[in-house]
């Protein structure tokens, strides 16, 4: 059921079965761009083991150190990506999206701590 001013969004899985899968970051800025890009050229992620031998994900975005974890969606549930075919004309016009990927999890990314950057800079001097 729904209320006047939400809106009903149904996806039938057999419509998932031709999606492709995709690796979703989530970054803890406002990119200015909204779509997919090969970001594998400019955003390289590491893995590294810490003094207590605890793993985990490192990387830098624009010159700021980041640190990541990977977050699993609940087992039995799918997370989708979905894009506008056309925007609409009025806010009283019906929307209409197509999935264009699926996905499991993502890796959630939080601005380096300050001590971290602090260990990195030590190292380099």
């Amino acid at each position: 059921l729904c209320k006047e001013d939400e809106a009903l969004v149904l996806i039938h899985c057999k419509v998932l079965k031709g999606i492709p899968e995709v690796t979703l970051q989530h970054l803890p800025c406002k990119v200015e761009a909204d779509d997919a890009a090969s970001i594998s050229s400019f955003f390289c992620p590491k893995t590294v083991k810490g003094e207590n031998k605890i793993e985990t994900l490192s990387a830098t975005f624009r010159g700021r150190p980041l640190d990541g974890k990977n977050i699993n969606l609940p087992e039995g549930y799918v997370g989708v990506v979905m894009a506008e075919k056309q925007e609409p004309y009025s806010e009283d016009e019906k929307r209409t999206f197509d999935v264009v990927g699926k996905f499991n999890g993502f890796t959630k990314w939080y601005l380096g701590s300050q001590f971290a950057s602090g260990i990195q800079w030590i190292k380099l001097a």
